[in-house]
Parts: structure tokens; sequence; C-alpha cells
């Protein structure tokens, strides 16, 4: 998501932590990814799983965001905070239909 952000211009990171693009640090890399896969280790309903994403993208594009672009970290061009948490949890959401159906074939096929 950063790359593609990034070279259509809808953001930039004005400080790079590591001289590597992309940046091994980024949240993309390391607390999106993280932070979902420990609510879909906890949640196993879909119901349960569609909350905890809300909450927890919201945590993430209405409360980091804002505290990176505050610190001059980010800065959005082309892009809102509600952009990235509706992609947040569609991408989430698709990665678990994804799981639930890879689990479904391997079990069909044992």
């Amino acid at each position: 998501m950063d790359i593609a952000g990034t070279d259509a211009t809808l953001w930039s990171y004005n400080i790079r932590e590591t001289p590597l693009f992309p940046s091994p640090f980024l949240h993309d890399f390391t607390l999106t990814p993280l932070t979902l896969m420990v609510v879909y280790q906890h949640c196993h309903s879909w119901k349960k799983f569609l909350v905890w994403t809300v909450v927890t993208t919201g945590i993430i594009s209405f409360v980091f965001f804002p505290i990176l672009i505050t610190l001059g970290f980010l800065k959005f061009y082309n892009w809102h905070y509600s952009y990235s948490f509706a992609l947040m949890i569609g991408l989430a959401s698709l990665a678990r239909w994804v799981v639930i159906a890879v689990l479904k074939i391997e079990q069909s096929n044992k």
C-alpha cells in the first residue's frame, strides 16, 4: 500500500528511518499487519472480527496517522484518513476470507 501510495503521490514520508526503499519500519510492514494478525487470531466469528478490525483500523487511521503527520513523518496530498480506514478494513477482510477458503479446501482434501 505504501509503495503504491507514494508512487501515485497520494502521500509521502518526509523522514527516512533507513536509506532503504521501502523502509522496513513502515507501518504497512510492522504495526498494521501485526495488529491485524492479533485480531485475526482472537476473533473466530466474522462479526467479532469485523468489530475489532474497525476498532483497530480506526485507531491506526484516525490516531496513529495524525500523530505521524503532526510529527512531520508523513504528509498526505490527495488522501484522507477515511480512505486508509476503508482500505485497511477491505484488505483485512479479504485476507481473512482467503485464509478461511484455503483452510476449507485443505480440510476437504484430507
